[in-house]
């Protein structure tokens, strides 16, 4: 039966109203903004105002194309995931047919996104990364923790001073799935964090330069009492590093922790409970050795290197 919507105007409901309600859906906060994005140049590709039900599958493919066919491939994907979510849900409340979903499922295909096999750092390069003074100490400060913890961004960023054990050296966190988790860091976190703290005992680990605009006011959850400064934000952590590192990611220390772990013998239990994957499958793309141990390796096979050795 078809479920009414408050927006619905003659001719069924709009997109604009289709796609709030959608992301209205309980859903990971990134997916959330990621697919907002998408949709929202999507959106702008249709006629302004036109009901869902007058749309075609070509309508939907015309606009994905005209918004995304240069993209990179994960970035046109991403958008294709979030436009069949979109119309799939829309069809299961009768606000398109079924038929529009499904041919748009049949004409549009995710794209092959090209593997990159060296996508780990060189402990060199986070060594000077998370000791170059010219970087910003909380900068500096978060690199370091994300690397020793092999924890993602947003598991790091949402912790609060409270979540913090300095003496044992551990970080009570939300992992991914929403289950509560430990993370463990090491001495170079350790040396950083009471610096970064400054004598705080609330409110977020990691804060903003500047306090929010008065006109976008996050939860006092996320606002530290004593300066007034919000958390920071994914966004401009990601943004920061990438403009260090003139083009990595956050997600790269992770992935570089991982793969150092496994290059000194870690077993994979140790490493799962490290990374916190619930699939060792999920791990796997994570532990190919560096190209750095690629060459040590093959170093190792050089006659003359051998010779050297035995000489000297």
């Amino acid at each position: 039966m078809s479920r009414p919507h408050p927006d619905t105007a003659p001719g069924g409901i709009s997109w604009a109203a289709a796609v709030t309600a959608f992301l209205e859906r309980p859903t990971a906060a990134t997916t959330r903004r990621t697919y907002a994005t998408a949709l929202r140049q999507i959106g702008a590709q249709l006629p302004e105002g036109t009901p869902l039900a007058a749309l075609s599958a070509y309508d939907y493919e015309a606009a994905l194309l005209t918004a995304y066919d240069d993209a990179a491939p994960a970035t046109f994907n991403l958008a294709t995931n979030a436009l069949r979510g979109l119309l799939a849900y829309a069809a299961d409340r009768e606000w398109c047919t079924d038929a529009a979903a499904y041919r748009f499922g049949r004409l549009v295909h995710v794209r092959r996104v090209p593997q990159q096999h060296d996508r780990a750092l060189s402990r060199e390069t986070i060594e000077r990364l998370c000791t170059d003074p010219r970087h910003a100490l909380r900068e500096r400060a978060l690199w370091r923790m994300l690397y020793e913890t092999a924890a993602r961004a947003e598991e790091v960023l949402r912790l609060d001073v409270g979540d913090l054990d300095l003496i044992n050296r551990t970080a009570r966190t939300i992992r991914k799935g929403g289950d509560r988790d430990t993370l463990h860091y090491a001495s170079g976190t350790a040396r950083l964090l009471p610096r970064v703290l400054a004598g705080r005992d609330r409110g977020p680990v990691f804060l903003s330069s500047r306090p929010p605009r008065t006109d976008a006011l996050p939860a006092l959850s996320d606002l530290d009492p004593a300066t007034g400064h919000a958390r920071l934000s994914y966004r401009q952590a990601a943004a920061l590093f990438t403009d260090a590192t003139h083009g990595a990611t956050l997600h790269q220390l992770r992935h570089s922790a991982l793969t150092h772990l496994a290059e000194t013998g870690a077993s994979s239990a140790l490493l799962m409970a490290k990374s916190r994957h619930a699939a060792l499958s999920s791990l796997q793309r994570y532990v190919a050795p560096s190209q750095t141990a690629v060459a040590q390796l093959t170093a190792g096979l050089d006659p003359h290197g051998r010779r050297r050795k035995v000489d000297g």
